[in-house]
């Protein structure tokens, strides 16, 4: 049993629209997530060089949250040396019993929470 020309051509033409869109919708998702992830990425650059400038400029001590990248509203920024031992920390975290200069162990890199 052959399908109507008109069922033929309306399975097609709803197939490819299915195609298209799922395509589009691809596209977008992923190009979205991408730009999201740079923006995110380009701000927590911008905050980690600004804390990296203070580090070197004023030694070890509070990170100063007024100016530059970092605002005061923020939740806190600790900056930690190679061997883990606790450089810097933001006024916020100062404010806390658990956050005198202490060794938090080795750091495998940039770690954030």
């Amino acid at each position: 049993m052959t399908m109507p020309i008109r069922m033929r051509l309306t399975l097609v033409f709803a197939l490819g629209m299915a195609i298209v869109l799922a395509a589009f919708g691809a596209f977008v998702y992923f190009r979205v997530g991408r730009d999201i992830l740079a923006s995110v990425d380009l701000g927590l650059r911008a905050r980690g060089q600004t804390m990296a400038a203070q580090v070197a400029e004023r030694g070890s001590g509070a990170i100063v949250s007024a100016g530059g990248l970092i605002d005061p509203d923020e939740s806190f920024a600790q900056v930690l040396d190679d061997t883990g031992w606790l450089l810097r920390a933001s006024s916020a975290t100062l404010k806390l019993p658990s956050s005198p200069l202490t060794r938090f162990g080795p750091s495998q890199g940039p770690v954030s929470s």
